[in-house]
């Protein structure tokens, strides 16, 4: 049998970088940045290093960070990140120029108040990958598309990725109800 690829289209905004996390830095006189940007919540790296712990997970990154960032890649060595960069969407959900690339009917399944770039980002991005696998979507924001959303986890903005979304995120993975094949 084939070997099932494993994706994480992983956010940054209120999943890496947590409300919580942001506060307290406030509150302790503490940096909230680096010359990246926000900084990421310790906890959610380490609940992030538990979940690339497992073997085959290939991590996509889907932040509007690429339009700030030249080169993401430096974020994660820079700040000694788990894993490494499988793929970074280039649209990071904020590229509305994504409705050029939409059949009509794919404009009107949108979800309401879907920001078409992360949504869009995945579907193009799994549409060139060779079957099977299977996918997960760590955001805080529900903006995708409704074949996707079984795959989806939204994560709370005030703590960020939890070890709970973790263990849900190996669930979706080791599915194989939800392995496209």
């Amino acid at each position: 049998m084939e070997d099932i690829k494993k994706y994480v289209f992983l956010d940054f905004d209120g999943v890496m970088v947590s409300t919580e996390d942001q506060n307290q830095r406030k509150a302790n006189g503490c940096p909230l940045t680096d010359e990246y940007g926000r900084l990421f919540s310790p906890g959610a790296v380490e609940n992030l290093r538990v979940l690339l712990d497992h073997p085959g997970i290939r991590l996509c990154l889907i932040t509007s960070w690429v339009y700030a960032v030249k080169d993401l890649h430096d974020v994660w060595k820079d700040r000694n990140m788990p894993g490494k960069i499988y793929h970074v969407c280039q649209g990071g959900g904020a590229d509305f120029s994504s409705f050029a690339c939409m059949s009509d009917e794919d404009v009107e399944n949108l979800s309401p108040g879907m920001m078409i770039g992360k949504g869009q980002d995945v579907r193009v991005y799994l549409s060139r990958v060779k079957k099977p696998y299977a996918y997960v979507i760590l955001d805080d924001i529900k903006d995708f598309y409704d074949e996707q959303l079984p795959h989806y986890i939204q994560v709370d903005p005030n703590p960020g990725l939890t070890m709970l979304d973790v263990q849900k995120a190996i669930a979706i993975l080791n599915n194989p109800g939800l392995t496209v094949a």
